[in-house]
């Protein structure tokens, strides 16, 4: 009897039984969910790492978003790297600016293929060409040549070509850039935005570009794109007159102090010259450069062709009798030498908008 009682207290149970597979279940469930769980932390590990190096590469190449669909690249194009002298390199190297662009360009084009498979246009705004391949020649140029702003007609041109490239899919993006970064860049998308509906004056658009890099809308542009941007304003409502009015630009005087370019002992110096370009093109210049090659060539001009400035001279006077019309671009020039000559300030206006 006794047996018989340590043997049926060694026999398992009728309500272990249900006990034990309930706890092997949930132990089961639980093996799970840590197995699910660990997958899809390892999957959002991956894609935040992914990207973190992103956001690194687009940093690292200055390319910012200033809305979903429009990219600039903020710190413009890069200027000519130079390796200071190391063990590696007893003199200084400087690398070709041109293939060093290409380069710098290759990248960004790897990272837009990345971000929008290949639906990316370019508009280069720049004066400096690049390799297209990169980017399968979806790069449209622009070229207003040393000028701070295109002519009325180009501007509303761009805007139309990105507001149709973006209209046409709505997986389109646009890089938008220039040489600086800042002008012409945002000066552009700015009247794309107000061209487009997105915002209703070019402050408020202007505003909405800023960011980290820009950290005022007064620092994008300079005075003659802002008022350009009001003349897009008016063009927008109310166009332009067939024929725009013309007027003969006699004279040209700068007052308020002389440039501090050293041209003599005087540190506040220059030899400054006047550059006029009217619709694009070089119309006149001082020294008397033109494009009919009929006078002066450039190889000819010196220092000694062109008057000197110091601090004690009143003012800058320029003669110039030349009739201009439409677009018009007033260029001052500081004459260093015959392949090194400055710009000192440039001056846009539109004769439509004189009166």
């Amino acid at each position: 009897r006794g047996g018989r009682e340590m043997a049926s207290s060694h026999a398992p149970s009728q309500t272990s039984k249900p006990t034990t597979g309930i706890n092997k279940a949930i132990s089961d469930i639980a093996t799970v969910g840590t197995t699910v769980s660990s997958f899809f932390s390892g999957i959002r590990n991956r894609v935040n790492a992914q990207s973190g190096d992103v956001q690194a590469r687009l940093r690292k190449l200055s390319i910012r978003y200033v809305t979903p669909r429009i990219l600039v690249l903020s710190k413009g194009l890069p200027k000519r790297s130079t390796v200071s002298a190391s063990i590696l390199f007893p003199v200084a190297v400087k690398f070709d600016k041109p293939s060093y662009l290409s380069r710098y360009m290759t990248e960004v084009a790897g990272v837009l293929r990345g971000q929008h498979g290949g639906r990316c246009m370019v508009w280069n705004l720049s004066d400096l060409s690049y390799d297209t391949t990169p980017f399968k020649d979806q790069v449209i140029q622009f070229c207003f040549s040393g000028l701070p702003t295109p002519t009325l007609e180009n501007l509303h041109q761009m805007c139309k070509s990105l507001q149709s490239w973006l209209a046409a899919e709505p997986d389109n993006a646009a890089l938008v850039h220039c040489q600086s970064g800042r002008g012409r860049t945002f000066m552009t998308v700015a009247a794309y935005l107000v061209f487009s509906g997105k915002y209703e004056t070019f402050s408020a658009a202007l505003e909405a570009l800023t960011g980290k890099d820009c950290p005022s809308a007064t620092s994008l542009l300079v005075p003659s794109q802002h008022r350009y941007l009001d003349y897009f304003e008016a063009y927008l409502k109310h166009g332009l007159p067939e024929e725009a009015p013309r007027y003969q630009l006699t004279k040209i005087v700068c007052r308020g102090g002389t440039p501090r370019y050293a041209a003599l002992a005087d540190p506040n110096s220059c030899r400054p010259y006047i550059q006029l370009f009217s619709g694009g093109k070089l119309v006149f210049t001082s020294t008397g450069e033109t494009d009919s090659g009929e006078s002066k060539r450039s190889t000819d001009v010196t220092a000694r062709d062109i008057t000197a400035y110091d601090s004690k001279s009143p003012s800058m006077d320029f003669v110039i009798n030349q009739s201009v019309q439409g677009d018009v671009v007033v260029r001052l020039r500081h004459f260093k030498s015959l392949k090194k000559r400055l710009t000192m300030l440039r001056y846009s206006f539109h004769t439509v908008f004189l009166l």
